[in-house]
């Protein structure tokens, strides 16, 4: 049967522990109604001074009272409410009291449910809880999270997330007396964050049901696009499973996982383009920061990206036509996949994947399509570790030709003196015959040398200034770049915060003055931990120096969580001093037209990149 409950809620700060939920008492106190909040040990009935808040009926001692005497129920008072604070009573026009009728049963509420949707700090609260049997908090039910040792629990008038019950230490709250179990929140969470409560209207709390109880099991094996399972694509040639994934390692930690169940949560909606961005895709666990980075690149021209699919809205069935582009046959190749994608292995209360490798930065798919159909057409996962960019350039683009700049550093420009030299820079190309003879095989890169330089003529400012028109033009002719830093460390950090072999892609090129700036991306992606932290990072005070250069150079405001994307501007001296390896595809990728062709190199001497 329904209880009629006050609820007193708005306090904050100093005594907020009169918010909470107040039963109304048999008896009546001084010819009127009293009302106990038994969690608390606190009443509210009518005295002297009027409406009292306090630890005992009749007592001196109040938290807090409202001076209406006029009225006989305290939710119709209209004067605000005073509540110590400080030596004094204060008003607080926040607080209120509201009537409601509520029927609470803990042993119907669910026996687990699921907080999901928080992103940034605090984001731990997301998992699965289970009812705990034997404890209640305010006759609710409490819940526990094991693998983050968090409860979700009842206090006051605030459904609470922390790690113990009944206290005010708490990452996350939201005021809801009305709902007798978490499912049945319906209002805005806040989290802890930066020192403050902030409101996120994107998390929600639901029942969950284990796989063949409630409504789990009414579909039959029906997907989210409205098609059952077996009559969903699945590609026979690389099927999920552990040979397609050609990780070893890695087997026993992934789940096969359908695109329509990538989704960040049940509100988005699954598309497979939502404008296309390099910031669209960041690298996961597989070492193909060569790929990505390339992707990344290709993807500042939306147009060649979309060409490359066949398929170009998103499969219910699960079925993708793409192409790449061939080398060793010169044949754009025509490259079927379905939608499974390697995902992390699920919590039981996951109802969504999340993927093993590349990862979409949205809800779109295309980039995990993609990858997948480079998987596939270098014969799994696995073969994708530790490639070259060149290889995904011309598969991407169908440009044969790759050149490949390498420094060879000042100690190497040694004179016949001793004396330490200037750093020169020379072209070479991808050597076509190692590809010919050893198809998609990406792991190996062999390259012949070309007779074209960049030295400087000895001087260390000339060799920039023509390294810089070397990016600078290719910037302009619209070619894709990218870059990295030769190591015998795989994915070394450095005191800098960049990644030794490690490939960047090589966003666009800036001149303006003497101020000659080079903007790379880690494939890493938005908030990734490892940026560069010397002259025009995102911290440096030399911005302040240029004014408005930032506003016209950066895509986010100063200090912004928007500027954490992993994007960032360099020095051509920095730039030259820290990377050995340049690679650039010499075709124009809005037109599509090759500005070189196969020759040029000097004799057939031929060297790894390393």
């Amino acid at each position: 049967m329904p209880t009629q409950v006050l609820v007193l809620s708005g306090r904050s700060g100093s005594n907020s522990i009169i918010n909470g939920g107040y039963k109304r008492l048999k008896e009546h106190y001084y010819d009127a109604a009293a009302f106990k909040y038994a969690a608390m040990s606190l009443f509210i009935y009518k005295g002297k001074k009027g409406w009292q808040v306090s630890n005992a009926i009749g007592s001196r001692s109040m938290y807090a009272y409202n001076e209406d005497t006029s009225v006989d129920s305290p939710e119709k008072c209209q004067k605000p409410w005073l509540v110590w604070d400080g030596g004094d009573y204060k008003s607080d026009p926040n607080v209120k009291i509201s009537v409601i009728e509520i029927e609470l049963a803990p042993e119907s509420a669910p026996e687990r449910v699921v907080l999901d949707g928080r992103v940034g700090p605090n984001s731990i609260i997301n998992g699965g809880y289970i009812k705990m049997e034997t404890r209640l908090s305010h006759d609710r039910p409490v819940y526990f999270y094991e693998e983050a040792n968090l409860y979700l629990y009842f206090r006051g008038s605030d459904w609470c997330i922390g790690s113990q019950v009944g206290t005010d230490s708490r990452l996350a709250f939201c005021t809801d007396y009305d709902a007798g179990s978490p499912d049945q929140i319906d209002g805005v969470w806040k989290v802890f964050e930066a020192g403050d409560w902030k409101q996120d209207e994107k998390i929600q709390c639901e029942k969950f049901d284990m796989p063949g109880e409630g409504d789990a099991a009414a579909g039959e094996g029906e997907g989210e696009g409205g098609l059952k399972e077996e009559e969903k694509f699945t590609d026979s040639e690389f099927p999920p499973n552990a040979a397609s994934l050609a990780d070893p390692e890695l087997e026993s930690e992934v789940e096969w996982v359908r695109g329509s169940e990538l989704a960040h949560s049940s509100k988005c909606v699954d598309k497979l383009f939502d404008g296309i961005e390099p910031d669209d895709l960041v690298q996961g666990s597989l070492g193909d920061c060569w790929l990505i980075a390339a992707i990344s690149a290709v993807a500042e021209f939306r147009g060649a990206i979309r060409k490359l699919f066949v398929t170009q809205k998103f499969s219910e069935e699960g079925k993708y036509e793409l192409k790449l582009f061939d080398a060793s046959s010169e044949k754009w190749e025509t490259i079927v996949v379905d939608d499974f994608i390697p995902c992390k292995k699920r919590k039981w209360w996951s109802k969504k994947g999340v993927p093993m490798y590349a990862r979409p930065a949205g809800n779109e798919l295309w980039c995990l399509i993609l990858e997948k159909a480079f998987a596939k057409f270098f014969k799994g996962y696995g073969k994708l570790k530790g490639g070259y960019s060149p290889y995904a350039f011309q598969c991407l683009s169908g440009q044969l030709v790759q050149h490949i700049w390498k420094k060879r550093s000042a100690e190497q420009e040694k004179g016949a003196d001793g004396k330490e030299g200037v750093a020169c820079w020379r072209r070479f190309e991808v050597h076509l015959p190692f590809i010919k003879e050893n198809p998609r095989f990406c792991q190996r890169l062999l390259s012949a040398e070309t007779a074209e330089t960049v030295s400087g003529g000895g001087k260390r400012e000339e060799m920039l200034r023509q390294l810089h028109e070397v990016l600078l033009s290719s910037d302009k002719q619209s070619f894709v770049m990218s870059a990295f830093i030769l190591s015998d460390r795989i994915e070394g950090v450095r005191q800098d915060g960049l990644v030794e072999m490690h490939a960047y892609t090589i966003l666009r090129v800036y001149s303006g003055g003497s101020l000659r700036l080079v903007q790379l991306r880690n494939p890493w992606g938005r908030g990734a931990t490892r940026e560069w932290q010397g002259l025009f990072s995102d911290k440096s005070p030399e911005w302040d120096k240029h004014e408005g250069l930032w506003e016209k150079l950066k895509d986010a405001p100063k200090g912004s969580q928007k500027a954490k994307d992993g994007k960032f501007w360099m020095t051509i001296d920095d730039f030259e001093r820290i990377f050995d390896n340049i690679q650039i595809s010499p075709m124009n990728m809005k037109s599509g037209q090759s500005v070189v062709k196969p020759g040029g190199t000097k004799g057939s001497g031929c060297c790894v990149v390393q």
